[in-house]
């Protein structure tokens, strides 16, 4: 049975938001006569598995890699929270972005950063209200063998591309070496950006001592 819209953004993990854009780009789904999208199951299994995408419903059962603990905040951690990064275009910016992290190495950096274009080639990573979520389109143990995460604020607001039209000031740059981790933490990411109080902090460019302390207060701890 064909899914609307809302079923297939639960199948997938993401936005219903997030789902439009992708229709409306032609990568996925079929319009109504009135206007509306819908989404047959096996051919959205298929996109996903083969853009990298693990189903919500493979990840019922945990992986017993994934150590417990505030998995995000753990990441952000490694990575750090960067501030005043350059750019006037995408790729500039995630070029200048990538040059702040004290890892991966300048060669890495490289490839990583061919990875992040070719995923924003592939749909637009901005998540809308002035946040994108740059990563590569499938995890990889060529940078880390562990989550990592950083957050970047630019210079200048850029056309990320968001369907909410909206310039994008805040990147939230993850790298991952498994799927499991790599949707786990993409779910915290979610969950995290539709607090209030998160997004405000994000949106005011707070301290780090601040978000850390709003991190270790709303992101759910794993047991």
């Amino acid at each position: 049975m064909p899914m609307d819209l809302n079923a297939a953004a639960a199948m997938l993990g993401v936005s219903p938001d997030t789902v439009r854009r992708w229709a409306h780009q032609g990568s996925l789904g079929s319009m109504r006569p009135s206007g509306e999208f819908h989404f047959d199951p096996d051919e959205l299994g298929a996109w996903a598995r083969e853009h990298g995408l693990q189903l919500v419903g493979e990840l019922e059962s945990p992986a017993s890699d994934i150590p417990g603990g505030r998995p995000f905040s753990t990441a952000l951690r490694k990575g750090g929270i960067h501030r005043d990064i350059g750019g006037t275009d995408i790729a500039s910016a995630l070029g200048a972005f990538l040059e702040e992290l004290s890892a991966p190495g300048a060669s890495q950096r490289s490839q990583l950063l061919e990875q992040l274009l070719a995923r924003e080639a592939l749909a637009s990573t901005g998540l809308g209200k002035g946040v994108a979520l740059p990563h590569p389109r499938k995890p990889s143990t060529d940078f880390f063998d562990h989550s990592f995460a950083a957050v970047g604020f630019l210079q200048s607001r850029l056309d990320w591309g968001a369907l909410d039209g909206e310039k994008v000031g805040t990147l939230i740059l993850l790298v991952n070496p498994d799927s499991a981790g790599h949707l786990q933490i993409l779910s915290r990411v979610a969950f995290l950006l539709r607090h209030q109080d998160f997004d405000a902090l994000l949106s005011e460019r707070a301290s780090d001592e601040k978000i850390f302390e709003a991190l270790d207060s709303i992101e759910p701890e794993v047991l």
